[in-house]
């Protein structure tokens, strides 16, 4: 089963999350900061993660890049979540490595059609 890493300290998102999640049968693991995640993600070695720009400890750019400097980690493909509607901002998510962008509120089957995208064909 895949794993993927979920990273928002909103409670309701991840509750949103989970359940779309486990419709597709991926295993999620959700935390509400950088910290706590990256202490996990080595033994998670997930396939995807989904993060919210705006952490209570860091953006999620900065996360993205703590992720893939782990080993093994170096092409996780990355989610950044974004309730911000800077013009400016949803550019340099992109640039900074983000492999989508997706605004907030966005639509549950959107969400899942993402995922989808980056989950391992069997």
């Amino acid at each position: 089963m895949s794993s993927i890493i979920i990273v928002d300290d909103d409670i309701t998102m991840l509750r949103l999350v989970q359940l779309h999640l486990r419709r597709l049968g991926v295993k999620g693991h959700f935390f509400q900061n950088g910290k706590d995640c990256l202490q996990a993600a080595p033994a998670i070695q997930p396939v995807l993660a989904l993060l919210d720009y705006d952490l209570p400890d860091t953006k999620g750019t900065l996360l993205m890049r703590d992720l893939r400097d782990l080993p093994g980690m170096e092409n996780l493909p990355v989610l950044i979540f974004t309730a911000r509607t800077s013009s400016d901002l949803l550019p340099l998510i992109k640039e900074s490595g983000a492999d989508t962008v997706i605004s907030k509120p966005f639509s549950p089957s959107n969400l899942v059609k993402q995922i989808e995208n980056y989950l391992p064909k069997s």
